[in-house]
C-alpha cells in the first residue's frame, strides 16, 4: 500500500482516544486514523449515492406531516449506513 504523509491537528481528547484504541488493538495510531478516514469516506459516498443524508431523512420522518412515524421508520432503517 502506498501512503502519503499528511499533517493535521487533533484535540487532546481525540489524541487520547486514538492512543488508547491503538494500544488496545496493538496497531499504530496511523492505522486507526486511516480506518477512521476510510469509514468517513464510505459514509459520505454512500450518502451521495443515496442522494441524501440518512440522518436528515430520519429526523424528517418526525416532521413530515406523518401522524405516526412508525409508518415510515422501517423504510428508513432498511437503508444502508
Amino acid at each position: 500500500m502506498r501512503v502519503i504523509r499528511k499533517q493535521t491537528y487533533l484535540t487532546a481528547w481525540q489524541d487520547a482516544r486514538i492512543k488508547r484504541i491503538a494500544a488496545r488493538r496493538g496497531v499504530t495510531e496511523a492505522e486507526i486514523l486511516r480506518e477512521a478516514v476510510d469509514f468517513y469516506l464510505a459514509q459520505v459516498e454512500g450518502e451521495e449515492e443515496r442522494g441524501g443524508d440518512w440522518l436528515a431523512d430520519l429526523l424528517g420522518a418526525f416532521t413530515a406531516g406523518v401522524p405516526d412515524g412508525s409508518e415510515v421508520v422501517d423504510e428508513i432503517y432498511r437503508r444502508p449506513f
